[in-house]
């Protein structure tokens, strides 16, 4: 569940009309894989001239190439409508943070849709367009794909040093290859999904429930976005299967709800240790609106007990719109779902092998892995990312946490959360 503007620098489209978006929830980040590159590499200055800045490039392969090895960004090189959008100054802190994390340009392969920039240590893909002045007018970057991996422990170093609270549990063939504070019990938004799912898995492998089962959507269900549910009509079946299937693959969180009350809240806390009574997205919602402080602050006082009986009252106030529900920062880390990284990788490690599972890759690539199952959470001042990734019969659990009263630089934790990845890797090739 995400509670902020939609921006993933997963995925970061830099195109001359922004999405002016209000807070709602996003699905969770899911990198799409680049077309296959051909074994073709651009020349540096195609011709060897020289090109005028203010006559533009003559391809879109010299403009990527001037853009990636330029010092700074010459405004005369972008079409107005996307300088408007994307100031020039915008460009060079992009590039700047990619030299730092993968070191020089080498060059670009040319794809199918686009290009790849290869770096020192590593590649990433691009999409580029310019108009008939060799003007910038679109620019696309996706998540980086690093060829030489850093050591586990430089990458758990950097992450100490994150402001707030942070926790990484690394596991390869079940024995822990990096690790810090992996039992801190830490606010994972959306990734307390995992415990709904291996809830569910408990009551099919039990017979109590069935994938094909259809459930009919009720009001009581429905939530805010993140997902597609919320607008459906009352009334609509829906099976349990598309039930979980949603849950992942979107985070959508009415269809998270429908399977708590579906389940049984007692069902769920049962994977979900230090979560009771367990809330339903809906409920969050309603608690963390301003609106509703002085409701969030008779809930906060409240013993378990005291909790489990606002739900009726839970249940009668109103939720929340999503323009209400906006506001700048963190608010109530206290009110949340908190899991330790070790609580993470055990309901992945209950739930990997579920077809539904493996619908959202997150921030690992198809490409690099056999199984990949994950499932992520964010929301003001938290971020989760938690991934089991098989290759060559080896097994690897990735879950790392950050908590901070201020906003998170998020693009820094998923950077890092990449380097985890690759330095997984690197274990599994015993590098």
């Amino acid at each position: 569940m995400v509670l902020r503007r939609c921006v993933w620098l997963v995925s970061v489209a830099l195109a001359g009309c922004a999405s002016a978006a209000p807070p709602v929830t996003c699905p969770e980040p899911e990198v799409q894989a680049a077309s296959p590159p051909t074994p073709r590499v651009a020349a540096a200055d195609p011709d060897g001239a020289p090109v005028n800045a203010e006559t533009g490039a003559k391809t879109p392969e010299e403009a990527l190439l001037r853009l990636l090895r330029a010092e700074r960004t010459d405004k005369a090189w972008l079409a107005k409508s996307f300088a408007d959008a994307v100031p020039a100054s915008k460009l060079d802190a992009i590039v700047a943070q990619m030299r730092a994390s993968l070191g020089a340009l080498t060059g670009l392969e040319k794809t199918e849709g686009g290009f790849v920039a290869i770096f020192e240590k590593g590649r990433v893909p691009t999409k580029i367009t310019i108009d008939a002045s060799g003007r910038i007018t679109s620019l696309w970057f996706s998540a980086p794909e690093l060829t030489v991996a850093p050591p586990l422990d430089a990458t758990l170093a950097q992450i100490r040093r994150l402001p707030g609270k942070t926790s990484v549990l690394v596991l390869t063939d079940g024995k822990t290859a990096a690790e810090h504070a992996a039992d801190a019990p830490l606010a994972v938004g959306s990734a307390f999904k995992l415990a709904v799912l291996a809830a569910l898995r408990e009551q099919i492998d039990g017979k109590k429930l069935a994938w094909d089962r259809v459930v009919t959507l009720r009001p009581e269900d429905k939530s805010l976005p993140t997902g597609i549910l919320q607008s459906f009509p009352d009334g609509a079946p829906l099976t349990v299967h598309t039930l979980a299937a949603l849950m992942i693959a979107q985070s959508d969180n009415t269809a998270t709800d429908a399977l708590i009350h579906l389940l049984g809240r007692a069902a769920v806390e049962r994977h979900a240790p230090g979560n009771t009574p367990l809330l339903t997205t809906r409920e969050l919602f309603v608690l963390k609106t301003q609106q509703n402080a002085a409701l969030l602050e008779r809930f906060r006082a409240a013993d378990p007990a005291g909790r489990r009986a606002m739900r009726d009252e839970l249940r009668k106030t109103p939720l929340p719109s999503l323009e209400a529900y906006a506001h700048d920062g963190p608010r109530a880390l206290d009110v949340e779902w908190v899991f330790t990284a070790r609580d993470l990788c055990t309901l992945l490690e209950k739930t990997k092998d579920l077809p539904v599972a493996r619908l959202n890759p997150g921030l690992a690539s198809p490409k690099e892995w056999d199984v990949i199952a994950y499932k992520g959470g964010s929301e003001p001042g938290i971020l989760n990312l938690s991934t089991w990734a098989e290759r060559g019969g080896r097994r690897h659990c990735i879950v790392a946490t950050w908590n901070h009263t201020e906003p998170l630089d998020e693009a820094r934790f998923y950077e890092l959360y990449r380097a985890l990845l690759a330095g997984a890797r690197a274990e599994r090739q015993g590098r």
